[in-house]
């Protein structure tokens, strides 16, 4: 069936305005909602859970800036489909751009939840459905993708590698793992420090987007940093599983010849790899930029995002303290959705 892109944007764009009143307010049943949610997935604690409620009521959902976002695109006579979604559960409702995009597109989403994220999704769907159950039928989900068009997926490297197999045969959109990067030229101030802990700690770090490693100048003085972080993070320490992580890879450092430095917050780990383990940030010595831009441009398809107080020649850097609160036009791996929907009409 075909329909007017405009009318439905306008439809939509109301919908998720209404969506964004309802996700903000307070009440018992959404901390029911919180709470079970954590039983599914003890890293969703409800401050991360909240941290991402706001971020898309604020950076997704506002009509002002889905207008904006939107008017960017040609639409032409949207030829409704199937799409499939399978959602990773890294982070709380990491996928919902994806189910956004698809649904904005005037697609519908045949969503295959990770089970450890399940419980958002449906409640996310419960609230559309009380707002216009019409718009609720776009929103179907499945315990296995049998019927679909096309399909968005991510996950893991090793499940990505899966998903191209499998989905081989239809228009895909696959992501693997990435981490964000950040570099410090040493005049940052204490403001700056502080955001870029929000950079790292945001959901545990266990986000694409978070900053798993940075470059800093030689001689580098790292006490100002890590006291701001001790002092301001301090409920890191009253998660068991990250502090679990956190003396896991204390033990690890201590028995083997690592150079690394010691926080109450952290483990700073000298390393050249992007990747770095949970209660861990990797960090390394520059002597000019043009080391950072190169090394970027070679770890390419494993960084999501660079963050600093400048653009390192071409390499656009985002502002401290972003890296967790991406735009609607901020892709994940730089793949356009939107993009790739339209060429599915």
């Amino acid at each position: 069936m075909k329909k007017n892109p405009d009318s439905l944007q306008i439809f939509w764009i109301d919908i998720f305005s209404k969506l964004s009143e309802e996700i903000l307010k307070d009440s018992e049943s959404k901390r029911n909602v919180f709470a079970q949610a954590r039983l599914h997935n003890p890293w969703y604690e409800p401050k991360e859970i909240n941290r991402m409620i706001q971020a898309i009521a604020h950076d997704y959902l506002d009509p002002i800036k889905l207008q904006s976002w939107i008017s960017k695109y040609q639409f032409q006579q949207i030829l409704t489909k199937k799409v499939g979604l399978i959602t990773a559960a890294n982070i709380p409702l990491v996928g919902f751009h994806d189910l956004l995009c698809i649904l904005i597109s005037g697609h519908e989403a045949m969503v295959k939840c990770s089970e450890r994220d399940k419980v958002l999704y449906l409640w996310i769907h419960s609230l559309i459905e009380a707002i216009s159950p019409e718009a609720a039928k776009s929103i179907h989900f499945v315990e296995r993708l049998t019927d679909y068009n096309a399909v968005i997926a991510t996950g893991s490297d090793q499940s990505a590698s899966l998903f191209k197999q499998y989905f081989s045969k239809v228009p895909h959109l696959i992501r693997s793992h990435r981490n964000s990067v950040a570099w410090l030229n040493a005049h940052e101030s204490n403001d700056e420090l502080l955001l870029l802990g929000e950079d790292v700690f945001s959901y545990f770090g266990l986000g694409c987007r978070n900053v798993s490693k940075i470059w800093v100048p030689h001689n580098y003085q790292f006490d100002t940093l890590l006291g701001l972080w001790d002092k301001n993070y301090q409920y890191l320490r009253d998660s068991n599983r990250y502090h679990n992580n956190y003396d896991y890879r204390l033990a690890i450092c201590l028995l083997n010849p690592i150079k690394f430095l010691q926080a109450e917050s952290i483990l700073l780990i000298q390393n050249n790899e992007i990747n770095s383990a949970i209660a861990t940030l990797h960090f390394e010595y520059y002597n000019s930029t043009k080391e950072i831009y190169e090394n970027i441009l070679t770890n390419n398809e494993k960084i999501q995002c660079c963050i600093g107080s400048e653009n390192i020649q071409d390499l656009i850097c985002e502002s401290f303290g972003t890296s967790q609160k991406p735009a609607l036009s901020s892709y994940a791996d730089q793949m356009d959705t939107i993009q790739f929907l339209l060429l599915e009409n």
